[in-house]
């Protein structure tokens, strides 16, 4: 009978529940560059090769507890389990991050991963400070009211330590428990340097939470045996909710519905699914996974989250597709609307508190949109939605999403000066219906847009990346303000690729900055600032009496002003071979004749027998008498010998070596001359202008009309290999993506388009599609520049003080589809 016993699983989750979370190949191609991530680990492809980021082993190294030696082996193992992806697609989150712990077991040994426990344990002190901290930050969510609630009805409580951080916690919660006359169970590994904490760890750790028990006269202490381990066989996935030891009181409890699961760590949100008993997690949602089940991507706070037995999230929240709902709604429901909640559907929740999901992505204590003045209402009841009601099925989330979409565009076309449109587009480019709610993948394009006659509050707004978006966004709380993203933007893998090809020019390297790429005009701290344009990309400019510009801008003459000394040049020393001129300017154009070569290994020479300043944006970055390699993001400000030892000896710059000069950090302020084709008053009266995008429709023709298109592109540089080296993919190639892109029509109105794409719902949209769904939605369009793509595109408006998206972005690694991510500048129309 024991023998059997022993062999006897406990039956905690249902019998369907399949192992694992979310496959690897269900959000692979939506995340290109990444093999994986989650919690402390990362593996990301970058031109040939992954860079692994491991904070756990970073950390066990610093503390000493393991040698440089075996970091080193552990990182050569872990790239050779990487270096084959394609067969880890059927693997689950959890096995793959198994699979590297196993890694660090067995080349770090069981002893020194057991320290580094001991020392995660000794900072749960910490995580316990952010955690009441957290509580009177906007993210978060904190259900320890309902799991007090649970506890009042549950006889037994099976604790489960995936984070030692989180120990004190599971103390408190295990004494809570047997003052209320809880049974107490604990989950354990019976192999030590695992995930879960071993039977004698968590026995010397735990048993002074036991409380003390009087008998007649004499006050005592329990012994361990008050508490009851349970073994744990992980199979492959660090934790199993499967492989739980038999024990035949619990199970009862858990078959009369009087057991709850608590699991402390963030393994808590994927393994809680389907269960036969109720849950609560105490975690910090760090990964990418985990931050979209609870709704917390741009948060960093722990949460106490109920999961209402046989609840399964990812049904929900698929990543690579809109969330339907997520952890943060179901807490604002209970919070707002009471136990009952819990008893009806999720398609019930959308009929009867259409409000919670109007603004999917919103988090904070509360749901703004709930108010009944909020001004944008979804009202299911109405004799227009009795579709809606009559179906509690699939059906009516497609309702609410077509009820939703009308209530947005009643809102939008109230405002003056303003027309929203929203169309789907099938692969021949007729409209159609819009297939919400698609369970298979759909050929055409959803796009969504916004015109505008009231071009005076048109602002171009850069990020300043300290925090999160939505917040920054989030400041105006009476004014309705549209945003779209805007143009193309420094990434740290176009960062590690420009520091990669001068590797053997560590002075000539930069330090990743999300910025800007190409031309920009703009007030800073009450001062213009300009910078140079880097090829004759497309430019968008707004006047001070609201005129919008569009034109292509290559850079011509202009002055410098940098360590008190002035510099001048003309037009002809531009990209010029003229070793006479005291001042010439190299641009990255001036590779545009060489586009058959390797981008990712191409390098240019400028400068040689000059004193070179190389400068991305308004910093220079790096200064030296000798050659430099010719930045694909930033220009070199070239001096002869005169000029360039006339700086050197008036900026008082000291020597680095090799011929280079210390930068201190040096900023130029730069003036160029107007470009061409465009006024001069108007120049003058420019209050903020950006470049570095393709011009699409020029003066009402497509660059499509007799094939031109790839003329057109390699005059605006697109093609040069320097520019190859600023763009993740490439740009020019005629693909559906998700789009931007913003024109100008006949009469001067301005307006936004985002074509979405990457979901079930819409595929996206090329270059030539943009043009021809431009010239439907508006006949008269003069100008359409196509911006910023991919996971970048959205739409979105802030109402009330909070960010809605609109349109329907991709997927990122910061962000899940449907949610806007984190982007360098943005368009406002306010």
């Amino acid at each position: 009978m024991e023998e059997r016993n022993r062999e006897k699983k406990l039956r905690l989750a249902a019998a369907d529940r399949l192992p694992g979370c979310y496959p690897r190949g269900t959000y692979r191609q939506d995340m290109v560059y990444t093999f994986y991530q989650y919690k402390d680990f990362q593996a990301v492809w970058d031109r040939g090769r992954y860079h692994i980021q491991d904070e756990l082993a970073d950390r066990m190294e610093a503390d000493g507890q393991i040698s440089e030696e075996q970091k080193r082996r552990y990182e050569r193992c872990v790239h050779a389990f990487v270096s084959n992806p394609a067969q880890y697609d059927f693997w689950p989150v959890e096995q793959i991050y198994a699979a590297i712990h196993e890694i660090r077991r067995q080349v770090f040994g069981e002893r020194a991963l057991e320290e580094e426990r001991d020392r995660r344990t000794e900072r749960g002190d910490v995580w316990k400070i952010r955690r009441q901290e957290a509580k009177n930050k906007r993210g978060g969510i904190d259900q320890s009211r309902k799991k007090q609630k649970l506890l009042e009805h549950t006889r037994s409580v099976l604790f489960i330590l995936s984070e030692p951080e989180w120990l004190s916690q599971m103390k408190e919660d295990i004494r809570n428990s047997f003052s209320m006359g809880i049974e107490v169970y604990i989950l354990f590994s019976p192999h030590p340097g695992k995930l879960l904490p071993s039977q004698t760890w968590l026995e010397s750790r735990l048993l002074q939470s036991l409380p003390e028990t009087r008998r007649g006269e004499r006050t005592t202490k329990p012994s361990a045996g008050a508490m009851r381990f349970l073994p744990h066989e992980d199979g492959g996935l660090g934790l199993n909710l499967d492989g739980i030891g038999w024990e035949e009181t619990l199970q009862g409890r858990i078959d009369q519905g009087r057991a709850a699961v608590f699991v402390y760590g963030e393994d808590g949100f994927l393994h809680c699914r389907k269960l036969l008993a109720d849950a609560v997690i105490h975690g910090t949602p760090s990964g990418y996974f985990t931050k979209a089940m609870t709704n917390q991507m741009d948060e960093d706070s722990p949460c106490v989250v109920y999961v209402p037995k046989g609840f399964d999230i990812t049904e929900y929240v698929k990543l690579t597709e809109k969330t339907v709902v997520s952890y943060w709604q179901m807490a604002r429901l209970w919070e707002d609307c009471g136990e009952g909640i819990y008893e009806k559907s999720v398609e019930e929740w959308y009929r009867e508190y259409p409000q919670y999901f109007l603004n999917i992505y919103e988090s904070g204590a509360c749901c703004p949109e709930a108010a009944k003045n909020y001004p944008i209402q979804v009202c299911p009841k109405s004799p227009a939605s009795s579709a809606f009601c009559r179906n509690p099925s699939g059906e009516g989330l497609r309702e609410w999403y077509r009820l939703r979409e009308e209530a947005v565009g009643r809102y939008l076309n109230r405002q003056e000066g303003f027309a929203y449109t929203c169309v789907y587009f099938d692969r021949e480019g007729q409209r159609r219906e819009i297939p919400w709610c698609s369970k298979e993948q759909q050929s055409g394009v959803l796009v969504q847009g916004v015109r505008t006659s009231r071009t005076d509050r048109i602002l171009a707004v850069r990020w300043n990346g300290e925090e999160a978006l939505r917040q920054q966004l989030q400041r105006e709380k009476n004014r309705l303000q549209i945003f779209s993203n805007f143009l193309f933007f420094m990434t740290p893998k176009l960062a590690n690729l420009y520091n990669e090809l001068r590797r053997e020019r560590p002075f000539e390297q930069i330090v990743y900055r999300q910025e800007h790429l190409d031309y920009m005009r703009c007030q800073e701290g009450g001062k213009r600032m300009e910078t140079f344009p880097l090829y004759q990309k497309a430019c968008l400019a707004a006047t001070e009496d609201g005129e919008i510009l569009f034109f292509r801008f290559r850079l011509g003459g202009g002055q410098a002003e940098a360590g008190g000394c002035l510099f001048r040049w003309s037009e002809q020393d531009v990209d010029a071979d003229n070793s006479a001129s005291a001042v010439q300017i190299f641009t990255p154009y001036r590779s545009r004749m060489e586009t058959g070569a390797e981008a990712a290994q191409y390098r240019m020479l400028v400068g040689k027998g000059r004193i070179n300043l190389v400068l991305i944006q308004n910093r220079i970055v790096c200064i030296r008498d000798g050659e430099v390699l010719m930045p694909g993001l930033g220009v070199v400000l070239s001096l002869n010998r005169p000029c360039g030892e006339a700086f050197l000896h008036t900026a008082d710059l000291a020597g680095l070596g090799q011929g280079y000069y210390d930068a201190k950090g040096l900023t130029m302020q730069i003036c160029l001359e107007r470009p061409k084709g465009v006024e001069e008053r108007k120049w003058r009266q420019v209050r903020w202008a950006y470049g570095g995008g393709m011009l699409l429709i020029d003066g009402g023709k497509s660059i499509f009309e007799k094939g031109g298109e790839m003329a057109e592109l390699e005059k605006e540089g697109w093609l040069s290999p320097l520019s190859c080296q600023t763009q993740e993919t490439g740009i020019h190639r005629p693909a559906r993506h998700p789009r931007t892109a913003v024109g100008l029509t006949e009469n001067g109105d301005f307006f936004v388009l985002v074509f979405s794409g990457r979901t079930l719902l819409s595929a996206g949209a090329d270059y030539r599609e943009m043009c021809e769904a431009a010239f439907r939605l508006y006949p008269d369009v003069r100008y359409l520049m196509n911006v910023d793509g991919g996971g970048s595109s959205v739409l979105g408006m802030t109402v009330n003080g909070s960010f809605m998206e609109l349109s329907y972005p991709a997927t990122s690694m910061k962000s899940c589809a449907g949610m806007v991510r984190p982007v360098c500048s943005l368009l406002c129309l306010e």
